[in-house]
């Protein structure tokens, strides 16, 4: 039998197919079925463009990986810097609490040397 926990590891309930349903549902990602959403960018630039954009749910995850030069990414459309991501690289961040609707932004690290093959995956 599998259970669920709350966040300070006491048991909220049995898990059954139902509850395991709903808890999928309530904390879904980047698309509205929970599953990843992909964005690429083959070139950078020294200001900030949108790689993916989280769909209706908030996303509790970021993958991303980029090529020659490395980037910046922006999980709050720009505004803020959020990750340095250095060149041949990927990470995964889970754990995030990336609001629905957000726009995931990335830019050069260095300026003036574009980043190649960049990738982001949110869910």
């Amino acid at each position: 039998m599998a259970y669920i926990f709350d966040k300070n590891g006491d048991t909220i309930n049995p898990a059954t197919e139902e509850s395991l349903a709903e808890l999928v549902a309530l904390s879904g990602g980047g698309s509205s079925a929970g599953l990843p959403v992909l964005g690429s960018d083959a070139t950078g630039q020294d200001a900030y463009a949108e790689i993916v954009a989280v769909s209706t749910q908030i996303a509790h995850y970021l993958h991303v990986a980029v090529g020659n030069f490395g980037m910046i990414v922006s999980l709050d459309g720009g505004v803020t810097d959020h990750f340095a991501i250095p060149a041949n690289t990927e990470r995964l961040f889970p754990g995030l609490s990336i609001p629905a609707l957000a726009s995931i932004r990335t830019r050069n690290l260095v300026p003036g040397s574009d980043y190649t093959n960049a990738y982001a995956s949110v869910w």
